[in-house]
């Protein structure tokens, strides 16, 4: 059974049987034909499970909300139907789970409702000049003193360590905040932060490898 997906934004009604549609469970298949309903442009992975756009989850409420949906909504479910609705049995499926995969890891989570908002979270520069320095001189000292690079290297660890741990504790006070009054402040502020965190996480990898390079000669 073939509909224009574009025609059905903001129904309440099923495209197919037009009867009612109560309840997000019944937003994914309609109870009444049993039919999976078409992906609609402005549904989320917060719509489609039913929970607030938030960055704290319920992830016992998540789940069990999820595998009331998948119940219904699996595509093996739909394996003697028509093409076109065993197609959006697996599209819809498909959102699913990617909506869960995310809303349950609390970084993908903070990734999504992000851009969800429009925030957004890639900025050169937020690159930290003192960290960026230190590196650079860090790795000069590796040719002409190893041990003193070594040094150097534990000591920047620490650094970055403690940098990182101030800058998830802003993060989750600006999420806190977000979540009980919908601060746009806040979403603009974590947004500003997360481009640093995620800089100097990728330095932490770096330093990593070459301490293990070290180690290795």
């Amino acid at each position: 059974m073939g509909v224009d997906p574009a025609s059905q934004l903001n129904a309440v009604t099923c495209p197919f049987c037009l009867k009612p549609l109560a309840g997000f469970e019944a937003a994914n298949v309609c109870p009444k034909c049993g039919e999976p309903q078409p992906l609609v442009k402005d549904e989320s992975y917060f719509s489609v499970l039913n929970v607030s756009p938030k960055f704290s989850q319920d992830l016992d409420s998540l789940e069990k909300k999820f595998y009331a949906v998948s119940k219904i909504l699996h595509p093996d479910r739909f394996t003697h139907r028509d093409a076109d609705t065993q197609k959006r049995s697996l599209e819809r499926m498909s959102f699913l789970n990617e909506a869960y995969r995310t809303l349950k890891n609390p970084t993908l989570l903070r990734e999504y409702l992000l851009a969800h908002r429009g925030v957004p979270v890639s900025d050169p520069k937020a690159v930290p000049t003192d960290f960026a320095e230190s590196w650079f001189v860090i790795q000069d000292l590796v040719m002409d003193s190893p041990d003193e690079a070594d040094l150097k290297l534990n000591e920047f660890m620490d650094r970055l360590k403690t940098r990182m741990a101030e800058l998830d504790q802003k993060i989750l006070t600006s999420e806190k905040v977000f979540d009980e009054s919908g601060s746009v402040d806040a979403l603009n502020q974590i947004g500003a932060v997360v481009p640093v965190l995620n800089y100097l996480k990728s330095l932490t990898r770096n330093v990593i490898q070459l301490r293990l390079r070290l180690a290795a000669e």
